[in-house]
């Protein structure tokens, strides 16, 4: 994203007196381990186990893959169903709908079940067949052969061959149990898309992007049939007797074919394009899914339908019948139905959403979280009991609550807005626009949006539909765009190009920020002093919005960032990506500090609840989970090591520092006397109490000159200019040894001052999370007297927050 990466870090020249400009010196080369949450055992409201460190799931992972499925298979008895996509195989409870086992994998494009249920055979993007113990999960062995894609994977009914179809214009067929290539030179003049065994186990039958449907003799490996279509062709099979080969065509029809003549006996028409078929094992219904998430259970013997589940509710691009031929699995956007194949009703119902969360937004008080998914589907929930409490059909791609709470306002992809009142009154204004919206942004106080469109321009509108401003100076369409928390400026950022800032009220260009490769997300400090900008490479860039120079880059994510937020002081930044990982990030160093892995996807959405103690994430398994980030290695009741923690708190790793500082937090009895007495020494110190402290060296009284001298070398390197100055015009022989000691102490500290820096900068942020009255009076002394501008500000900012709870 970002064209320098040397160095990790940058340091800020100067210090600016804000909450959030104070960057240490550079950390170490060295990597250190991130803190880790304890292990608490939880369970959402359905009794399923959450993650370490969630507190809260909203929505469920039964029969959730967390990505598209690109593969389905049901086991012969019925004991589990198995999915496939992304790069992950999982396994499934048919009674439960809870998973089973997971098994990671390339990235993966079909899957196939033994008929004993014993195996799994999975084909993936880079030409990997792999055999797995269905029962345990453990891989068993690898086919070498295909140099290209795996489309299809098929086991004989008997299960000791195995066919696959590739792109490199090949048909493969296996022994399954040494692993050794047969020799059938299958080969289509094009990519291989289909394969299937007959029921007899004589014929295996392939389709090709050379529209061509071939049947194979296994024996002997001669081609005995070919059938020319006049259409691509996206999946064959056999019939249950084997007398029948049926092929799914681009012209959205399946079609019937005598095995004997090839004559067409039966075609089933479809309103879009069928990408699998499904045979009930007694051949007496037949389920072909569509692009569009249609699944049409179709009765072979009239040619008549049965049922059709819609797209955004049974619907999929893959299914498979249970070994009854009653019973109907159903995949498609990461989610599974288990569905009556005659009456077309799920028959196990798990509250949440059916694909990947989109968007989510939290109301202002934190008692209510919306949530919209890629369906076109959007729930609100309450956030203390996961519970469902509305559900909304409105394809939101952005969704946002007004500052009183009162109503959420919800832009689609065609730019329609929504307006739900608490009364659930619903306003709808279309806008038509002459540009395809890329990325959108809601104004803090949800009455004005910005939308970044195709041909270059940023648009600022009202709720009311009004256009307010054109933004101009991009060369190419933004990716990005995002508002202050005041609602006073407005970034956007292009691929390849600068973050535009701009004037919200105007509509003026302010400035240029940095130069960044291709954004996809950006972030406000709550005080607008800092930009947070995330790429699709997975780098963070922190700006000083000031001077439109890099603090830091955070490095961590090693796949893109898709969403980015603040905490509400600003001292923690959160990011989300397609990695699947949450992280937390202190930002007055620019480190690490914490991570959390729960969602079986890519994590689209992450958020701060309003008491800084709780984020949220969305992601593509269709789930919300509440983190807690108060993580410690103590327990309330277990004997803390006050000194310990304090040292902690001067690491230039954020991790330790981040475990002290909440194990501070959590004995407010213990830590604020404690950090009173700490703190002292940096309270009211300035030139003149350092010059005072230095000719009391030379005082006549021996315990005086000692107590100054113990004073300075706690102070150390903030005295230690005063005293160098000192050392080079003192005459007195009993100053000079005094000064020469205490120097000699300062040669390899401890603690140095950029370490001492960010401790007192920690100690105000524990301060502000205790908020009790006497931890305020600690924060007060600091604002009246600490050794920099800097941590006054800091510690004001942290009065004034307490103030406005």
């Amino acid at each position: 994203m970002y064209p320098f990466r040397t160095h990790v870090w940058l340091v800020a020249v100067s210090v600016l007196p804000s909450g959030l400009s104070l960057f240490a010196d550079p950390p170490p080369a060295t990597q250190v381990a991130v803190a880790t949450v304890n292990v608490i055992a939880r369970s959402d409201r359905h009794g399923d186990p959450l993650p370490p460190g969630a507190v809260h799931r909203f929505g469920t992972t039964r029969l959730r893959h967390g990505s598209e499925i690109t593969g389905l298979g049901v086991a012969r008895d019925d004991r589990f169903i198995v999915s496939a996509g992304g790069h992950t195989i999982r396994l499934w409870n048919w009674n439960t709908g809870m998973p089973t086992a997971s098994i990671h994998e390339d990235w993966v494009e079909c899957v196939a079940v033994s008929a004993d249920g014993k195996f799994l055979a999975s084909g993936s993007g880079i030409g990997r067949l792999r055999l797995f113990d269905a029962t345990t999960g453990r891989e068993l062995r690898t086919f070498a052969g295909h140099s290209g894609k795996i489309n299809s994977v098929a086991f004989s009914p008997d299960g000791r061959l195995l066919a696959s179809a590739s792109t490199d214009n090949r048909v493969s067929m296996w022994e399954t149990a040494t692993g050794k290539l047969l020799p059938l030179l299958a080969r289509h003049e094009g990519a291989v898309v289909s394969v299937s065994f007959s029921p007899d186990q004589k014929f295996l039958v392939s389709a090709g992007a050379d529209r061509m449907v071939r049947i194979w003799n296994i024996e002997t490996g001669a081609e005995v049939r070919r059938v020319a279509r006049p259409n691509d062709i996206s999946c064959v099979a056999f019939s249950a007797d084997g007398k029948v080969v049926i092929s799914a065509e681009a012209d959205n029809t399946v079609r019937f074919f005598d095995f004997d003549t090839g004559r067409q006996t039966i075609q089933l028409k479809h309103p879009a394009v069928v990408v699998d078929i499904s045979l009930s094992r007694d051949g007496k219904k037949l389920a072909a899914s569509t692009v569009r998430q249609t699944t049409h259970i179709w009765d072979v013997a009239s040619g008549k339908p049965i049922q059709v589940l819609s797209a955004k509710k049974l619907g999929g691009n893959r299914a498979a019948f249970s070994a009854d031929g009653k019973t109907l699995v159903t995949a498609g956007q990461g989610v599974l139905h288990i569905v009556d194949a005659s009456k077309g009703n799920e028959l196990q119902i798990h509250v949440g959403h059916n694909s990947g969360i989109r968007a989510a937004a939290l109301k202002p008080d934190g008692s209510r979280l919306a949530t919209a998914d890629k369906d076109g589907t959007l729930y609100i929930w309450d956030t203390a009991t996961e519970k469902l409490l509305k559900s909304l059909d409105t394809a939101a791609r952005s969704i946002a609550w007004s500052s009183d709470g009162t109503c959420l306002v919800c832009l689609s992809d065609n730019i329609r807005l929504y307006r739900f009142e608490q009364s659930e009154t619903e306003t709808k204004l279309d806008i038509e626009t002459d540009a395809n919206p890329i990325a959108f942004a809601f104004a803090p106080d949800g009455r004005s949006f910005t939308v970044a469109y195709s041909d270059r321009s940023v648009r600022i509108w009202g709720i009311d539909g009004k256009l307010q401003h054109v933004l101009k100076g991009h060369n190419q369409p933004a990716s990005a765009v995002a508002y202050s928390t005041d609602g006073r400026l407005l970034a956007s950022a292009a691929a390849n190009s600068v973050i535009l800032l701009w004037d919200c009220k105007t509509g003026k260009l302010l400035k240029q920020i940095g130069e960044c490769g291709d954004p996809a997300c950006l972030a406000f400090s709550p005080n607008q002093d800092h930009l947070a900008a995330a790429g699709r490479d997975g780098l963070i860039a922190l700006y000083d919005v000031a001077n439109g120079k890099v603090l830091a880059y955070l490095e961590g994510h090693d796949q893109p960032v898709l969403s980015l937020a603040y905490s509400p002081n600003g001292k923690t930044l959160i990011s989300g990506g397609q990695d699947g990982y949450v992280r937390l990030w202190e930002t007055v160093s620019g480190r690490e500090v914490l991570r959390f892995k729960g969602h079986t996807g890519s994590v689209n959405w992450v958020g701060f609840a309003p008491s800084g103690r709780t984020v949220y994430s969305g992601g593509d398994d269709t789930t919300v989970l509440a983190w807690d980030i108060t993580q410690t290695s103590e327990t309330a009741a277990a004997p803390i090591d006050l000194h310990g923690l304090w040292k902690e708190l001067a690491s230039l790793d954020g991790a330790p520092a981040y475990r002290a500082a909440w194990s501070f937090v959590k004995r407010p009895e213990e830590s604020v006397p404690f950090m009173r007495e700490h703190l002292q020494m940096y309270i009211g110190v300035d030139a003149g109490r350092i010059a005072d402290l230095i000719d009391k060296l030379n005082d006549d009284n021996f315990m005086v000159r000692e107590r100054a001298s113990e004073e300075l070398e706690r102070l150390g390197q903030l005295a230690s200019p005063a005293l160098q100055q000192t050392l080079s015009k003192t005459r007195s022989l009993e100053v000079l040894r005094r000064i020469e000691r205490i120097l000699e102490k300062q040669k390899a500290p401890e603690i140095t001052w950029p370490q001492q820096r960010l401790r007192v900068l920690r100690a105000i942020d524990v301060l502000e999370k205790i908020g009790t009255l006497e931890a305020r009076q600690v924060l007060d002394r600091l604002a009246k007297g600490a050794p920099e501008v800097a941590l006054m500000n800091e510690a004001k900012a942290s009065l004034k927050r307490l103030s406005e709870r």
